[in-house]
């Protein structure tokens, strides 16, 4: 038997800006493949698929989540804490301060705080794969 879980929330507003800030000429240059190939993970369908050719029973589907995030900055708090890292160990602490600051403003527009706190959704992808018998 084989199970997984991996990422699916590349599509999601938080990491098309990181994207985009990551690879815009500010920032482009210092961090050429920091990020690796985008996106990282696949769709259910597909490891469905390759679960079946190699010879397993899979079964595959995804899951969104829904957090509500507390505090200031509470999305950028998440990043600093997944995606951003690879991004923050390659700059210099100026340079970093510079990108968290214009990643933080992006994402403050995009994620307003709520009543509640900061809504953040994120997506994962589960997959299994057993022998038949």
């Amino acid at each position: 038997m084989i199970a997984l879980q991996v990422p699916g929330n590349f599509k999601e507003p938080a990491h098309v800006l990181l994207r985009d800030l990551a690879e815009s000429p500010r920032f482009g240059g210092l961090l050429d493949d920091r990020l690796g190939p985008w996106p990282s993970s696949h769709d259910p369908v597909e490891y469905l698929e390759a679960l079946g050719r190699a010879g397993l029973v899979p079964s595959a589907w995804e899951t969104t989540y829904v957090q509500l995030l507390q505090g200031p900055d509470a999305v950028l708090g998440w990043m600093k804490g997944t995606a951003l890292r690879p991004v923050l160990t390659a700059l210099d602490p100026e340079q970093a301060e510079a990108f968290v600051e214009e990643h933080g403003s992006a994402l403050r527009r995009t994620y307003p705080k709520r009543p509640g706190g900061t809504v953040l959704t994120y997506r994962r992808v589960f997959a299994i794969g057993r022998k038949g018998s």
